[in-house]
């Protein structure tokens, strides 16, 4: 599942880690709260919509292999004749 933090104080996805800081830590640019118990919300639709442009890209890239193996099956490469 794929989700991001809100900030607990004011609800803000503008959060970021405490680097230097105890593991888990996050601060809110909007309301500076800082602290562990940032609640992680799903992303909903991100998900999927990822898998699906991740499986067209790999559509396209199967048909290019293709195209470019049945071109050498016709005529090998282009600029062979010297």
């Amino acid at each position: 599942m794929i989700s991001k933090k809100i900030c607990p104080n004011c609800g803000s996805e503008e959060v970021i880690p405490v680097v230097g800081s105890v593991a888990g830590s996050w601060l809110c640019k909007e309301c500076r709260f800082s602290g562990s118990e940032f609640v992680d919300q799903p992303i909903i639709g991100l998900e999927r919509e990822m898998k699906d442009n991740l499986t067209g890209d790999l559509s396209m890239i199967r048909k290019d292999i293709i195209k470019k193996t049945s071109a050498k099956k016709k005529g090998g490469r282009k600029n062979d004749k010297k």
